[in-house]
């Protein structure tokens, strides 16, 4: 999306996991998030590292100030063949199949995923997993 800068924030870490999934994971949420950012706005990648339980968890939000979710939408976010706007086309909207992909690897490395609206507009869509 032309005028959208990506701002990244958070520290170096290091992981076991599957990088090509962890990078189709950032690479969807990154696409979907400039599908909708308006023009000469942000998208904020942010990566906070944190330990819970004697476990390092790696969470990645991606956030734009686009129309944000339908409420209605949130709860089935991440199930396959959803979409934000059922009178988007496939070429416009994809095939709601992208976030279902996003839940099933974060599932696979033992993590979650959330979707949220963001005070303000926008969407955020937060994947955590554990570092090992």
């Amino acid at each position: 999306n032309a005028g959208v800068e990506l701002v990244v924030s958070g520290p170096d870490f290091e992981a076991t996991v599957d990088p090509d999934r962890i990078r189709q994971v950032v690479d969807n949420l990154i696409d979907n998030s400039l599908r909708y950012a308006p023009r000469d706005s942000t998208v904020d990648i942010h990566v906070v590292a944190s330990v819970k339980d004697a476990t390092t968890w790696i969470q990645i939000s991606v956030a734009d100030r686009g129309p944000g979710f339908p409420s209605t939408f949130l709860p089935v976010a991440f199930e396959r063949f959803q979409r934000p706007d059922d009178g988007r086309s496939r070429d416009d909207g994809g095939t709601g199949l992208g976030l279902a992909i996003v839940k099933s690897i974060a599932a696979s490395h033992r993590g979650v995923v959330s979707a949220e609206n963001r005070n303000g507009g926008g969407a955020i869509i937060t994947f955590a997993f554990p570092s090992t």
